[in-house]
């Protein structure tokens, strides 16, 4: 076993180990959704219709070659994969970023040409890699982010901005943000697990995909301004 088969395989069990699987499974209406991408979405959970996999330090190459290889069995069947992924190559120019992050989109749309195919946006951050700044990699996120916005009607996916909810001014909002402003607070997982939940109400109505009424869990009608984030993070914080 060569060793990028070995690191495959170690990847795979970490996200194994991390997946969650929607704890309203037993709710009406199918699993049929899933939520890719790296230990940003190890907390994400409750998204309805959806299972998340998380893939702690992967960056978009190394999720493209799983997928290549069909070793994500989760993605089979799925009417909807979103993914969130791009944060570990920004140690590298925002173009080279760029292009493997189309990279890993193309091999998804590749292998599964009837899934809607939703990217989520880098989120901002503050900690420094090995050869830039903070300032030039916040500079960075929002070429990147950019870029791929502008190349969604050719590659066919959908994006959700979720960039813009979690910065405030010029730099990440730190109520959100770990220590190491490369993970979240449960505040700021609480506001991801949001966005995702009511953007994807909206592009399941706009695909004409049905989405099933759960009781439990109240859904804002839209993503609207800061007022809505600094409620959801009072809310979060109260429980």
């Amino acid at each position: 076993m060569g060793r990028l088969e070995e690191k495959q395989q170690e990847t795979l069990a970490r996200a194994k180990y991390n997946s969650n699987v929607n704890p309203l499974a037993d709710k009406p209406g199918p699993i049929d959704t899933l939520i890719l991408g790296d230990s940003i979405l190890k907390y994400v959970d409750r998204v309805r219709h959806a299972q998340v996999l998380s893939f702690p330090g992967i960056s978009c190459l190394e999720l493209a070659q799983l997928i290549i290889r069909d070793k994500i069995k989760q993605m089979h069947g799925k009417r909807v994969i979103v993914i969130h992924c791009g944060t570990n190559d920004l140690d590298q120019p925002w173009e080279t970023t760029v292009y493997w992050v189309t990279h890993l989109l193309v091999a998804i749309s590749d292998r599964y040409p009837d899934t809607k195919l939703v990217w989520s946006t880098i989120l901002p951050r503050e900690a420094r890699t090995r050869k830039y700044n903070a300032e030039e990699v916040r500079l960075n996120i929002i070429k990147v982010n950019n870029a791929m916005k502008r190349r969604q009607r050719q590659l066919q996916f959908f994006v959700i901005p979720s960039h813009t909810s979690f910065h405030k001014g010029k730099f990440p909002y730190s109520k959100l943000f770990a220590r190491d402003f490369l993970h979240l607070k449960p505040k700021g997982t609480f506001c991801l697990r949001e966005l995702y939940r009511q953007h994807l109400v909206r592009l399941r109505s706009q695909w004409g995909i049905r989405t099933w009424p759960v009781n439990e869990i109240e859904d804002p009608e839209t993503i609207i301004d800061r007022k809505w984030l600094s409620q959801l993070c009072n809310n979060a914080s109260k429980k």
